[in-house]
């Protein structure tokens, strides 16, 4: 898929998704992303501290209680979480060691990454691999790898120009400004979802 396919994808959606945006069941959702993701704006630079405070952000999100590694591996992802402000030093290793550290789950690095860099990294969760016809098994496999090819995938569909009003749009449901990368993920994300969680 190109980001051009997946603009041309989700496009024709948009006007079933948006009323969803706004749906009551949403509002607690809604409310607690922008939370979030000013909250670990502000526990810049990165420490381990601010990996643990966000770490219990993420798993507030998912169905299952939350694990940590230990204080070695907290540490390096405190390193890779403030380095991941430049894209570039986001490596699929290193996705992995962050994964690892957050419970050996891929969804709970998406989440981190996204919440202190939100304009770089879209959110990749069960909802989002439902919507592109991804099977979790096969995500999960070499999920560093995959998870760089979803984020330069979201990146260059948000990135057109065609995606500019649909930005806008969703800015106007939700209340607030979102990065582009948000917007899209966000669409993907209620596009996928159904009455099971990951």
């Amino acid at each position: 898929m190109t980001p051009d396919t997946l603009l041309t994808r989700i496009l024709p959606t948009v006007p079933d998704l948006l009323p969803q945006v706004t749906a009551p069941s949403n509002r607690a959702y809604l409310r607690s992303y922008r939370e979030f993701v000013r909250h670990a704006q502000a526990l810049k630079p990165i420490d381990e501290g601010a990996v643990v405070l966000v770490a219990g952000l993420v798993y507030s999100w998912m169905p299952r209680t939350l694990r940590l590694g230990g204080p070695t591996d907290i540490a390096a992802a405190a390193e890779i979480l403030e380095r991941a402000g430049r894209k570039a030093n986001l490596t699929s290793r290193t996705f992995e060691c962050l994964s690892t550290t957050l419970g050996s789950s891929p969804v709970a690095a998406s989440k981190a990454l996204h919440f202190f860099h939100p304009e770089l990294y879209p959110i990749w969760d069960s909802h989002v691999w439902r919507a592109l016809d991804w099977h979790s098994s096969e995500v999960r496999a070499n999920a560093g790898v995959r998870y760089l090819g979803y984020v330069d995938l979201v990146g260059g569909a948000a990135e057109l120009e065609d995606f500019t009003p649909i930005h806008r749009l969703v800015e106007e449901a939700v209340g607030y400004p979102v990065s582009r990368i948000r917007a899209l993920e966000l669409l993907l994300s209620l596009s996928g979802a159904t009455d099971h969680e990951e």
